[in-house]
């Protein structure tokens, strides 16, 4: 893959990343080198917060709008990164909360899946007192997607249980 797009995807010029999708798009030998190429890039820039948060979120978003969908490891992977504090933990209130419903939560693993919904909604309760940091509407669009997603809820409370 080329340069040009590695530095959208760290930049995070989503725009710039969603022309590059566009034309992968149509070639699927193409969409199989940018799976490839997007996993080694995380890799690569491992445990750099920004870059990573960068790659992720460009890139999800470029694909969500481009109606491009990569292989269960690329989802599997970022839900590692949203349930590790060391990497994206710890930012998941900077990733607008559809994008990572629609596009990983739906995709990714169970279990990756149960600890990023355990880590949602411990953001929202912390020892009986709802937490400060999460604002009055952030709290609302999760209590809507999570209801919408009632399911992943359930058995995400049922395995904690």
């Amino acid at each position: 893959m080329e340069r040009y797009l590695q530095v959208a995807l760290v930049d995070n010029k989503a725009e710039l990343v969603e022309e590059r999708i566009k034309a992968i798009k149509a070639d699927p030998q193409q969409t199989v080198s940018f799976n490839r190429f997007i996993l080694s890039l995380i890799t690569s820039y491992r445990g750099n917060r920004i870059p990573v948060s960068n790659i992720v979120s460009s890139s999800l978003l470029a694909l969500q709008h481009q109606s491009l969908t990569l292989n269960a490891t690329f989802y599997n992977k970022i839900a590692d990164l949203f349930n590790d504090d060391m990497e994206l933990g710890a930012q998941l209130l900077n990733f607008e909360l559809a994008l990572v419903f629609d596009e990983v939560l739906s995709r990714c693993n169970e279990r990756d899946r149960d600890g990023i919904i355990g880590r949602y909604i411990g953001l929202l309760h912390t020892q009986g007192k709802v937490t400060e940091s999460v604002s009055t509407e952030y709290a609302q669009a999760l209590l809507n997607e999570l209801v919408e997603h009632k399911d992943w809820a359930w058995h995400q409370k049922r395995r904690s249980q």
